[in-house]
């Protein structure tokens, strides 16, 4: 068997993203190189061909039933339930430990970014065609801008292109509710729309918020988009325009096998939905969504071994409104011995900067440029062994906040390249936190929990052995790719700080940076013999941080903090 892999990992770099792209070519470790020729991806449906499903789609699909709640435009969930940043005092032994902190703290451990919007914006369409963007922001701000422009159509990336822009009209007088509206009559001119939008009627309205933040002098940024059809066809400036359901988060591939992959999309309304997948051979197949909403995993079928597929989604709201996804295409893992290449990366984290280089706590900047290098090789799939996001967050709403930013930033490539995530040690929600000191969260849904949520990931990990610890679903599995193995484990489970102190207001709830729970290396044992048992002959195993922490963390991590007998039988085994 051959293989490579491009090794990014650590490009971005634990100690804090680079703000700029640059010097930023991956490390190639090449095992055996060797030349992957592929079959050309099938070609795109024509635009009739398309619509055509999209009618088909309208009247099969089960759309009288679907929810109404959200309703089209309204505003996206709350994302801070603590605007002011506090921390959530739940046991009075922690309020006494922050008066006369033991031990001393010698500096500021963790800093929670605080968000500056209250609630994802909206965006709805009104008459005369006029886009309005409401958003509202936990703290005064003296202005705003909002970027507007249209989505090519075809193949790509479908990367937006800002052709107008638009200042606040309207705010409250506190300072902290805001309007921005946009008649979008010029877009629709032929130096500014593309085919689809203008010729053909329907397309992709692209949208980026800028709001000045005079507190961090600097700027935040927000990317919306919405799709919208001109009433008649095809559009002119004086058309009228329907807002359609859209994809929040755009579909992008999973779990690749040799007969099967999972769509997966948010939608930013309740929808029914549908995957068309077509062959090399122009053959479709048409795969329904199993149940509605605004979130979908959509598991495809019946697939050939490492064959090109093109998937396309459609999806209707309960008006009947049809909508779809720009094609992409999915490649399905070999079902004997072929070259591969995966990459792996991590630490996306936000840099120092603004803009894309602190985009709600991803370094998009950076993030973006790694992706694009990437695409330039033939890469089967991608692991990120994590620390997406800055995280450390009080407030739940707010980690789904970046996690969800961190999907849309990498939507683009993950499209077609299948992206295996991990946890870091800041993909943390804690409950309370003070300089050198967090608690873990005391509730149902917890860090790890809403990274299941947030990502499709194999499903085959441990169970806990504690009814009260959280889940290791999606944070700890393996998969089989070829004759390739790859096991992924949470190395930042249940994270709390200060695990060796023997009066710790978390009691016996969490463990210490870095730790590897003992039902994890069970599994582990087992998956790895397994593994070799089915005739896998190349096994990788991937963790946020190392078995031997030689850098930052070497003093916090794994198994050198302290001398307790646990921890040195945990090092030994």
């Amino acid at each position: 068997m051959q293989f490579r892999v491009l090794a990014i990992a650590a490009v971005l770099g634990c100690s804090g993203t680079s703000s700029r792209p640059a010097a930023i070519p991956p490390v190639k470790s090449t095992i055996t190189a060797a030349p992957q020729l592929r079959a050309a991806p099938p070609a795109g449906l024509p635009f009739a061909t398309l619509d055509a499903e999209r009618r088909r789609f309208r009247s099969e699909g089960q759309l009288e039933g679907l929810a109404a709640e959200p309703a089209i435009g309204a505003a996206g969930p709350l994302i801070s339930e603590d605007p002011g940043g506090r921390p959530a005092m739940s046991t009075s032994k922690f309020v006494d430990l922050i008066k006369k902190p033991h031990p001393k703290p010698t500096g500021k451990r963790f800093h929670v970014e605080e968000r500056l919007l209250r609630r994802e914006p909206s965006v709805s369409l009104g008459n005369g065609r006029v886009v309005t963007v409401l958003f509202e922001t936990i703290r005064p701000i003296p202005g705003a801008s909002l970027y507007l422009g249209t989505v090519p159509p075809g193949p790509g990336l479908g990367l937006a292109r800002y052709r107008k822009q638009a200042t606040e009209a309207v705010s409250s007088k506190d300072g902290k509710k805001h309007s921005i509206s946009y008649k979008l009559g010029k877009l629709l001119k032929a130096k500014y729309a593309h085919d689809d939008l203008r010729l053909r009627g329907r397309g992709v309205l692209a949208m980026r918020l800028e709001v000045l933040d005079r507190e961090e002098g600097s700027t935040r940024l927000f990317d919306l988009q919405t799709q919208l059809r001109c009433q008649p066809s095809p559009c002119t400036p004086e058309s009228e325009l329907v807002q359609l359901p859209s994809f929040s988060i755009a579909p992008v591939i999973d779990l690749p096998t040799p007969s099967s992959a999972v769509v997966s999309f948010d939608t930013d309304v309740a929808t029914s939905a549908r995957v068309l997948v077509v062959d090399a051979g122009g053959a479709m197949r048409r795969v329904d969504s199993e149940v509605s909403g605004t979130h979908h995993e959509i598991e495809v079928g019946e697939l050939e071994p490492d064959r090109a597929y093109r998937y396309y989604v459609i999806i209707g709201d309960r008006r009947a409104e049809i909508a779809s996804s720009r094609g992409a295409v999915v490649r399905t893992a070999p079902g004997g011995d072929r070259p591969v290449s995966f990459v792996v990366m991590s630490d996306s984290r936000s840099g120092h900067g603004v803009g894309e280089q602190r985009f709600a706590g991803t370094n998009m900047e950076v993030l973006r440029a790694l992706f694009d290098r990437i695409d330039d090789e033939p890469t089967d799939f991608a692991i990120f062994a994590g620390d997406q996001i800055d995280g450390f967050q009080t407030s739940m709403p707010s980690f789904d906040y970046e996690l969800r930013q961190w999907r849309r930033t990498v939507q683009p490539w993950a499209a077609s390249l299948p992206i295996y995530e991990g946890m870091g040690n800041h993909e943390q929600v804690i409950e309370a936190h003070q300089p050198g000191w967090a608690l873990p969260l005391r509730a149902e849904r917890r860090a790890e929990e809403s990274f299941a949520e947030h990502f499709v990931n194999p499903r085959n990990g441990p169970k806990p052995r504690r009814p009260d610890a959280p889940t290791f679903m999606e944070n700890t599995y393996s998969f089989d790719y070829g004759t390739v193995h790859v096991a992924s484990i949470t190395s930042n489970y249940w994270f709390r700080s200060h695990d060796a102190l023997k009066d710790h207001p978390a009691g016996d709830r969490g463990h210490r940076e870095g730790w590897v729970p003992t039902e994890v290396l069970d599994w582990l044992d087992r998956d790895l013999a397994d593994a070799r048992k089915r005739g896998q002959r190349h096994l990788f195993v991937f963790t946020h941080e190392p078995a031997f922490p030689n850098g930052g963390h070497a003093k916090d991590g794994m198994y050198w903090h302290g001398k307790e007998p646990h921890v040195l039988a945990m090092r030994d085994r």
